[in-house]
């Protein structure tokens, strides 16, 4: 993961661009949309996304949902 993005503000009912989306959860764009391809992100399915034309938005609830399935250990 990548320490140095800025983490968005994201609402459940937004739709996000790659850029954001990837910030949000602490990747950047190209990991993103590698991951698409690939089907693997961290290990685990990538968030599901939208694809409209070029764009491929992601939905707040979406991402947050996908980044809390990702426990803190101690």
């Amino acid at each position: 993961m990548d320490t140095d993005l800025d983490i968005p503000v994201i609402q459940d009912n937004g739709l996000y661009d790659t850029i954001a989306a990837g910030g949000f959860l602490g990747f950047k764009p190209a990991t993103l949309r590698n991951a698409r391809h690939s089907g693997k992100l961290a290990g685990v399915e990538p968030p599901a996304f939208m694809k409209m034309g070029a764009a491929v938005p992601y939905r707040g609830k979406t991402l947050r949902e996908w980044r809390e399935q990702f426990v803190e250990k101690t």
